[in-house]
């Protein structure tokens, strides 16, 4: 079952994902109807040492920093279901629900930029990549985040150190790139919205491999917030081209789509754009523009005739 492989245990997902997620109030982070143009910088380090010794550094890195791993999606795992065989790869998905205060405070849109993720792939060579985003290039769209985004490069960074160790590179490479956020608001209620996008997600042969729900898990910790969720939707023959072409390419994947109350009366639906973020790395553009028309279907779905 792909959302085994996704997860390390779902209710861990289920529990902690979602009290990370989402913020106090909308409008203040990148987006907009046609969608709007963002930057945000890759960190990249490579180790001289195996993958699952490099993996499991990592995992010791997380604990130490008391976060947690809420998401383990194994993509080699994933494409044997299709009948390929990949180099070990996979990413972690990790946070912790004090760190996203801020995050609740300022800016439902912020859940878009975490959990963080760590993406670790096998090079081939004898020698480990590990990948993610930066997280004060991420938050430094939104009002009041970049402190929270300084932190977190410094709790990263020393998670990479540790899986990397003695045997690998000191030096961070880093890269700018650019994704684009669409975002749609409809006059459908949020429930209303989450019921057409689910069924449109099912009829599109996509798969919710994740599903925090922000709200309830929200409640666990004191606090009231609106309703919201994020999807993360995948299917294992889309990584395929994927992954003959450019492992750093599955930073991108699954992809995600993030749903909430406007507190109006109104919901929001928000996403990154797959053309663009995969237009990023050789030989994607064009899976990227198939992308963009499965997910403006499933979002569209959203659309009430009112």
């Amino acid at each position: 079952m792909i959302t085994a492989i996704f997860t390390r245990a779902r209710p861990l997902w289920l529990l902690f994902a979602t009290t990370l997620l989402i913020a106090g109030c909308s409008g203040g982070g990148p987006g907009g109807k046609n969608g709007t143009a963002v930057s945000y910088t890759i960190v990249e380090k490579v180790a001289d040492a195996p993958y699952d010794q490099v993996v499991a550094g990592i995992e010791a890195g997380v604990k130490g920093s008391n976060l947690m791993i809420i998401g383990e999606p194994n993509y080699k795992a994933m494409q044997r279901m299709v009948g390929r065989q990949i180099r070990d790869a996979k990413s972690f998905f990790v946070f912790r629900p004090d760190l996203g205060t801020q995050v609740f405070e300022n800016d439902y849109n912020a859940a878009a930029e975490i959990p963080l993720k760590i993406l670790i792939y096998d090079r081939g060579d004898g020698k480990t990549v590990v990948r993610y985003r930066k997280p004060s290039s991420q938050l430094a769209n939104y009002k009041n985040l970049s402190g929270l985004g300084d932190r977190l490069d410094e709790i990263l960074a020393n998670i990479v150190n540790a899986g990397i160790g003695a045997t690998g590179d000191a030096s961070a490479k880093e890269v700018r790139m650019t994704h684009e956020v669409v975002e749609k608001v409809f006059a459908a209620s949020y429930d209303q919205a989450v019921a057409k996008i689910e069924a449109a997600v099912k009829g599109s042969g996509l798969m919710i491999i994740g599903e925090p729900n922000y709200k309830s898990m929200q409640r666990m910790v004191g606090r009231q917030i609106r309703d919201a969720k994020k999807y993360f939707v995948f299917r294992p023959d889309l990584g395929t081209q994927v992954f003959e072409n450019d492992y750093n390419a599955a930073l991108e994947l699954p992809m995600e789509i993030l749903i909430y109350d406007r507190g109006d009366g109104k919901t929001v639906v928000r996403y990154r754009k797959p053309s663009v973020a995969l237009g990023n790395y050789s030989g994607l553009g064009g899976l990227g523009k198939t992308l963009d028309g499965v997910i403006e279907r499933i979002v569209g779905a959203a659309q009430t005739s009112s």
